[in-house]
């Protein structure tokens, strides 16, 4: 009966540990596989994630870009960047912010991050908007296409001038 109740007790010590090292190699993993990137405050600067997408970053502007084998995230708490995202159909890209989330479908974007809302402009390609909140609105904007998610979470789309272009576009 005592040897029965060693072995239990040796049992569940072991698992215990086990799981341990299982959660421990899971989150060192995670964190290893963020990269933090930031522009100087008076400059802006343009970085290559690991996947090969350039990103236009402005002055005072930081991100975290998350990579894996099954998706692509960029958290974004404020500023502006411009993405140009690499084709990779294995793994969607998204841009998370404070205040929605933007979906690359293969395109060049704009992401402007503002106290009170957010403001994505379309160059190339396409790109799938949504709001943060829960069961808010999403909505789909190609080239040309602009929107502001705004505080109360409602998406608008944006009317551009005719001819309007774009500044500071990261060359392909």
């Amino acid at each position: 009966d005592e040897i029965r109740r060693r072995v239990s007790w040796a049992a569940v010590a072991a698992t215990v540990l086990i799981a341990a090292i299982g959660i421990f190699g899971w989150t060192m993993n995670e964190a290893a596989s963020s990269k933090h990137y930031a522009a100087p405050l008076a400059a802006p600067d343009v970085v290559t994630l690991e996947d090969g997408t350039r990103v236009q970053l402005a002055a005072n502007t930081q991100i975290d870009a998350d990579m894996d084998g099954k998706q692509r995230n960029v958290r974004m708490e404020r500023g502006e960047a411009e993405f140009r995202v690499s084709h990779d159909a294995k793994r969607s890209f998204r841009v998370h912010t404070p205040h929605g989330t933007v979906v690359a479908l293969g395109t060049v974007f704009k992401v402007i991050v503002k106290d009170r809302g957010l403001d994505v402009d379309v160059t190339e390609g396409r790109v799938e908007l949504s709001s943060r909140q829960r069961g808010g609105p999403a909505m789909q904007l190609a080239k040309g296409e602009e929107a502001s998610v705004l505080a109360d979470g409602k998406i608008r789309l944006v009317a551009k001038p005719k001819g309007s272009a774009s500044v500071g576009s990261i060359p392909a």
